[in-house]
């Protein structure tokens, strides 16, 4: 009897080890925590890609961001988050992106706007930033 349990109790460690070490419970909310700007920025821009994103997607997004200086000093952080690392696929699925590129905007109060292109994120922020 003693056997059996102590069987049991080490199948279900392992079970809970494998479950914890693969991320599962990884929540919406505790990667949104990871994602929310930090430092001076108001925005953070978040890119999620699987397959290599083009050069010149990433210099159109780098010469955008220091196209103003009120967009340069409100968005604090840009990242790239590819699907080479086991951590950032865990992060898209609890973030529920299934189609890629997918950018995010993250506001300080963790608000979101997503869309797969460039030029939305570039008309989103310069209607926020600099309306007419």
């Amino acid at each position: 009897m003693i056997q059996v349990l102590r069987k049991r109790m080490i199948t279900l460690t392992v079970i809970a080890t494998i479950l914890f070490l693969s991320g599962c419970g990884l929540s919406k909310e505790d990667v949104m925590k990871e994602l929310i700007p930090t430092g001076e920025g108001e925005f953070a821009i978040h890119l999620f890609y699987d397959n290599g994103i083009p050069e010149s997607e990433t210099k159109d997004l780098n010469i955008f961001h220091n196209s103003n200086p009120t967009i340069t000093n409100a968005i604090g952080q840009i990242q790239f988050w590819d699907h080479y690392q086991e951590r950032n696929v865990k992060w898209a699925k609890a973030l529920e992106i299934k189609e890629f590129p997918k950018y995010l905007i993250v506001d300080k109060n963790g608000n979101v706007f997503e869309t797969p292109y460039l030029s939305v994120v570039k008309e989103h922020i310069t209607t926020i930033l600099l309306p007419e």
